[in-house]
């Protein structure tokens, strides 16, 4: 049995392509509070990954990058 998996790029890309615009917007306003929760308790985040797999610096600076590409400004 062959399972084809998509990419995150794949299915992202997808739903852009296919969710409304009202959607579209309910999507980009939950990816931004999602990031703020995060810019907003780095110490909480840091304490919290400590010793996880992804180290909090690049998760923090993820989310940064994130919201500077899908801001509303």
């Amino acid at each position: 049995m062959k399972t084809s998996w998509k990419t995150n790029r794949q299915v992202l890309t997808k739903a852009i392509k296919e969710l409304s615009e009202i959607e579209l917007i309910f999507l980009r306003e939950r990816i931004l509070n999602a990031c703020d929760e995060v810019l907003n308790n780095e110490a909480k985040i840091r304490e919290s990954m400590q010793n996880g797999f992804v180290h909090p610096d690049l998760y923090i600076k993820s989310m940064n990058s994130i919201k500077n590409k899908v801001n509303f400004d």
